[in-house]
């Protein structure tokens, strides 16, 4: 079998709900998935990283203090090897809102090639949960205009509930899917406590 097809069967059984009932993460507990293991495990994975700057345009008067930088990387297997991590974009975000953005690079990704958006967990992130929230919609956004499927969006899972209310706040919802076209995000928790798809309204 292609390994591309072995990669995407992993992946999609790793993101399965096993059960109703939970546990913390153990090294015996499959429901955590390191970073490694979700590389991997996909063709590709695009790393999400916040970091904040708390001395970057700091002056007085200014309008744009603090800054929030979210910072966007990919990996991608090429063979038996992974390429990366490689520099794709960078955000940046005043009070939750987007004021900057750096393209560094295209994606050398296959169309339809399933992959995995994935949030590395820090105390940076944590603290600006409305940004990180805006950067995942805007990065699904961005990879569907370009053909490119993420099959989920892995979260820490002390921040799930959080940014669920803030992806909330920008027009995506936990509900019943209506007919037709329509715009999700795959949020998942890492330990996945939280697995639900996203509704954008219409």
């Amino acid at each position: 079998m292609h390994s591309k097809s072995i990669k995407r069967i992993a992946l999609i059984c790793a993101l399965i709900p096993l059960s109703l009932s939970f546990q913390c993460p153990t090294p015996a507990n499959p429901l955590y998935l390191t970073e490694a293991e979700v590389i991997e495990r996909s063709n590709w994975v695009i790393l999400v990283r916040s970091t904040k700057m708390p001395n970057y345009l700091k002056y007085p008067g200014s309008q744009v203090f603090p800054l929030t930088q979210v910072r966007f990387s990919y990996l991608k297997w090429l063979g038996a090897n992974t390429v990366g991590p490689n520099l794709y974009e960078d955000l940046w975000y005043h009070s939750g809102l987007p004021i900057g953005c750096r393209r560094y690079n295209l994606l050398p990704i296959d169309k339809f090639d399933l992959g995995t958006i994935f949030v590395q967990p820090n105390s940076d992130t944590s603290a600006d949960t409305r940004a990180l929230a805006n950067a995942i919609i805007r990065i699904a956004v961005d990879l569907n205009l370009q053909q490119i499927e993420p099959s989920a969006v892995i979260v820490p899972q002390e921040m799930c509930q959080q940014l669920v209310s803030d992806l909330g706040s920008f027009g995506f919802h936990q509900r019943t899917v209506h007919s037709g076209a329509q715009a999700s995000i795959h949020l998942v928790s890492n330990p996945r406590v939280f697995d639900e798809y996203l509704y954008h309204d219409k």
